[in-house]
């Protein structure tokens, strides 16, 4: 089914529900995890409950460890304990989506997001759908072909207003404007949670704005944890240098990022965003189009709401950083972080990785499932030993330093999960496992962080 047949079925199951007339159960298709099949009616592992068959043989087939062109593949036997555990953290995913008014839940908890949009005309492509454009993405494991179509807007000359950003009503929009709204509470006075959150912002729970706020909500969060984010305002102002890699889909948002100009008073964020599309943005925009500018977005908070700041700059240097331009330089970001990284699956994190732990500079992600940063783990080691050996790092790495940043893969990452994930489990057809959209933080390097 092609996108626009895709929208056409979710809005004509919202006009049947605004009528009164039954819509069933929204169901998505379930794939087999051993023979990748699709199956209407799957098998569920009965001990972890984490993954679906087609049916008993396959079950059986994937059940051992099975010998494959160079080398094995481990067997469900091996990993079925530890993806039960995983299974455990499902009631405090449907937690973050259950302090929400909106939304059709299902019989299993989960959340169909695309159909919560839906409800408030907020699914579609193009501008007219503002911030909640959807992107066409066709998934390249190499990542060499095109990325995606995200940030079409920034090959106009101007954003979006906030109304025609945002598509909410007044009152549900997250505004940096301020307009006939009552002044924040300050010191932050909110915990780490939706709710509070919305409280302190002034929101009503109606609002589906944490849809597209998870983003700089999660940026935030990983800041808290790094130690970055001071208890309270800071007295002399301060300047923040983020290194944003990997970004696809956050191109279609940027003002939303504003956010952080308010989370971090008397700050100057400066935001240095790499990735293939901003790169193809930068090198087809024409002279006055917004990503031809050096800053694609500019905001600064009015005094009485702290008055920080936030600038976004695309790279345009190439399509991926390289990190290694940072060993000559003394001119260093103060943290490296990057949202739905997958650094197991694409290779240019691996430099990024090791540079990170060479000098001691804040590196932190966030990822779908705690199943990927546990298999994040497993890669530590290759992705430092590839760095101790490149000769850029060893020419301006000590020796003692590269001795050190094998003895710290001894210590396990710090696992979390986040607060201010997108609210809905994200969807996998082969598995159940907790899942969602920024759904779990990681400290790659705590460095020497000191806060801003």
């Amino acid at each position: 089914m092609d996108k626009s047949s895709y929208y056409a079925n979710l809005y004509n199951t919202v006009r049947r529900l605004k009528k009164g007339l039954p819509v069933g159960t929204l169901e998505t298709t379930s794939m087999c995890f051993n023979c990748e099949q699709r199956t209407k009616k799957p098998l569920r592992c009965s001990a972890c409950k984490a993954v679906n068959y087609c049916g008993v043989p396959c079950q059986k087939q994937a059940w051992k460890r099975k010998d494959v062109e160079g080398g094995f593949e481990r067997g469900h036997k091996e990993d079925c304990a530890g993806l039960k555990e995983f299974m455990k953290e499902a009631p405090e995913i449907r937690a973050v989506l259950f302090q929400f008014p909106w939304g059709k839940v299902e019989s299993d908890g989960s959340l169909f997001i695309d159909f919560a949009l839906a409800q408030r005309d907020l699914l579609g492509k193009g501008n007219k759908f503002g911030y909640w454009t959807q992107g066409d993405f066709t998934p390249s494991a190499s990542r060499n072909s095109s990325s995606g179509d995200w940030g079409i807007a920034l090959l106009s000359e101007t954003h979006f207003t906030e109304k025609a950003g945002w598509k909410l009503p007044s009152d549900e929009i997250p505004t940096l404007a301020f307009e006939n709204r009552q002044p924040l509470a300050s010191p932050r006075s909110f915990e780490h949670n939706w709710k509070s959150y919305y409280e302190w912002r002034g929101l009503p729970l109606s609002s589906p704005a944490a849809v597209l706020l998870h983003w700089p909500l999660t940026i935030y969060r990983l800041l808290s944890i790094l130690g970055l984010v001071p208890e309270e305002v800071p007295v002399n102002r301060k300047k923040l240098v983020l290194y944003y890699i990997g970004v696809e889909k956050e191109l279609d948002l940027l003002p939303v990022f504003g956010e952080l100009a308010i989370l971090l008073p008397n700050t100057d964020v400066e935001m240095v965003m790499f990735g293939q599309r901003a790169y193809e943005l930068v090198s087809k925009a024409k002279p006055l189009a917004l990503a031809s500018k050096e800053y694609v977005f500019e905001y600064q908070a009015p005094a009485e709401y702290g008055s920080g700041s936030l600038r976004i700059r695309l790279d345009k240097t190439a399509p991926y950083w390289d990190p290694t331009t940072l060993l000559p330089n003394k001119l260093r970001p103060d943290v490296i972080l990057g949202l739905n990284a997958g650094i197991s699956t694409y290779e240019q994190w691996r430099m990024v990785f090791a540079i990170s732990r060479a000098l001691d500079i804040p590196f932190a992600i966030s990822e779908y499932s705690r199943q990927s940063l546990v298999d994040d783990e497993v890669n530590h080691r290759p992705m430092v030993l590839i760095g101790i050996t490149n000769p850029v790092i060893r020419e301006h790495v000590p020796r003692e330093k590269l001795t050190e940043m094998l003895e710290s893969l001894d210590k396990p990452c710090e696992k979390a999960l986040n607060p201010f994930m997108q609210p809905g489990p994200k969807v996998s057809m082969a598995t159940n496992l907790p899942m969602a959209t920024n759904g779990f933080t990681c400290i790659i390097t705590r460095g020497l962080s000191k806060s801003v």
